[in-house]
């Protein structure tokens, strides 16, 4: 049982520039300050990822998420039925988060989208809530291996490294689950970028 007084303490641990270890809907995540550069890059660090690839958000609310996105009417619909939800979005940034630098330059793609969802992890939104913006959220392994359940499978994958987290919110084991769902609109039409926990069918247009 994870405890308010542990959540404020990785909130803290997050406005610092850390890096926290924590349970999501689909596995478990590594978060960071979606706005602090040094703290998404460590995460590059950590996870031994290529930087040209740009890590997913965690947003607290539809409201927090449609701040930061330039969300299309479809998207809009898909989003108010799915969210929260394993579902992530890949939309054009807010233009005014990108000129007002609000989000760091990593977690923004070369065509100036960002990928986000709305967890329905109460600590993962919590986080978000807490630190007041979005967070970094991808999964706690390093890059090529599977996705991690529990704290002891995490540490097994990071210890060899020697490179650690800062903080552990510590969920128990968790239930294996797909990953999120990944969409986006192209050309009139929603495009799946992937099938996970959410079926969607592909290029559909009935939300259009």
């Amino acid at each position: 049982m994870i405890s308010s007084k542990q959540i404020k303490q990785a909130i803290c641990v997050l406005k610092s520039g850390g890096i926290v270890l924590f349970p999501t809907e689909t596995c478990y995540g590594l978060a960071a300050d979606a706005s602090n550069s040094k703290a998404v890059k460590r995460i590059f660090l950590l996870k031994n990822r290529d930087t040209l690839q740009t890590f997913p958000l965690i947003a607290s609310s539809f409201r927090m998420a449609e701040k930061y996105m330039d969300l299309s009417l479809s998207l809009r619909k898909i989003a108010r039925i799915y969210w929260p939800g394993p579902l992530t979005i890949v939309s054009p940034i807010n233009k005014t988060v990108l000129k007002n630098h609000l989000l760091a330059k990593e977690v923004v793609q070369k065509n100036r989208t960002i990928a986000m969802r709305v967890s329905s992890h109460p600590i993962a939104r919590a986080l978000s809530s807490g630190l007041g913006r979005p967070i970094v959220s991808t999964s706690a392994n390093r890059q090529g291996q599977s996705n991690t359940y529990s704290i002891q499978s995490t540490l097994r994958q990071f210890r060899p490294f020697k490179i650690l987290p800062d903080f552990f919110l510590d969920g128990g084991v968790l239930v294996r689950r797909k990953p999120s769902t990944i969409i986006t609109q192209e050309n009139e039409k929603i495009k799946v970028l992937r099938q996970g926990n959410i079926f969607i069918e592909k290029n559909q247009s009935r939300f259009v």
